[in-house]
């Protein structure tokens, strides 16, 4: 009776400090791949800052002038055909009640700024997108730099911002692109489909931090069900170590016993 009441003590602590390390597991898998994300996210936002950057000492190479000459033209020409992501290069400023655009297309009057780009501003810089679809079957990332009363901007293959501008990035995670202060995302890259039958776990986890020099906001994520197979993979990995230092145990104390001898209960004559 005294050995089937210990195996059952023993049994509900085994059963209890697999609960404990269950959610342990759990706490520290959720906290370790918030912090891989926030991590990479950093990265990524530095990596689009630097490409952004790039841009824009492009176009501050040139001495600004209102005037849209053939060297200019020439010069905008060169730097686009160097660099694969770049789909144009100009300056704009605003003429009357029209818009004078001077790029790689030539020096041509258009609508008004709110037709041709949407876009947030920090200090001088703009960040957003082209809304002419005149020549480009897509619309453009547009970067741009205020220079007086010059609008300086170059236009951007929009796939490289959340392609090559951030890679390696991290496998099954989402990434998404907003323009500072907007709920809706300029660009999203989606890695895995979600396709849970239960609702919450294609709810996801998500971090996101906004750039120090731009006005946006970069954020990456996992679906729940992805962080519960993670979860389970690590937490399994604990059980394995569990149950062998269990089992070891159990062998060390039985050791023990058979080493030492013990005592006869019986009275001696």
């Amino acid at each position: 009776m005294d050995l089937i009441y210990k195996r059952e003590i023993s049994y509900r602590g085994v059963f209890a400090l697999s609960i404990f390390l269950f959610f342990t597991g759990l706490y520290y898998s959720v906290s370790e791949m918030r912090a891989e994300m926030e991590h990479h996210l950093k990265k990524a936002s530095n990596s689009i800052d630097s490409h952004i950057e790039k841009v824009i000492n492009e176009l501050s190479q040139v001495s600004m002038s209102a005037q849209c000459n053939q060297e200019l033209i020439s010069y905008y020409e060169n730097v686009v055909y160097r660099h694969d992501h770049l789909r144009a290069l100009g300056f704009a400023y605003i003429a009357r009640d029209s818009l004078q655009v001077c790029s790689i297309f030539g020096d041509v009057k258009t609508s008004s700024v709110e037709r041709n780009w949407h876009y947030k501003k920090v200090n001088n810089y703009y960040i957003g997108t082209s809304l002419s679809l005149a020549y480009f079957p897509e619309t453009s990332f547009f970067i741009g730099k205020r220079t007086g009363p010059l609008m300086e901007f170059g236009y951007v293959n929009p796939r490289h911002v959340l392609g090559g501008w951030i890679e390696p990035v991290l496998s099954a995670a989402d990434y998404d692109f907003f323009l500072l202060g907007e709920d809706d995302a300029l660009y999203s890259r989606t890695q895995e489909a979600t396709n849970s039958s239960i609702d919450w776990l294609n709810q996801r986890l998500t971090v996101t931090a906004a750039s120090k020099r731009f006005p946006y906001t970069l954020s990456v994520s996992y679906s729940y069900l992805h962080v519960l197979k993670a979860v389970l993979r690590s937490v399994g990995q604990y059980m394995v170590v569990l149950v062998v230092g269990f089992v070891t145990f159990l062998l060390l104390l039985s050791g023990l016993k058979g080493f030492y001898p013990q005592r006869s209960s019986g009275h001696s004559n």
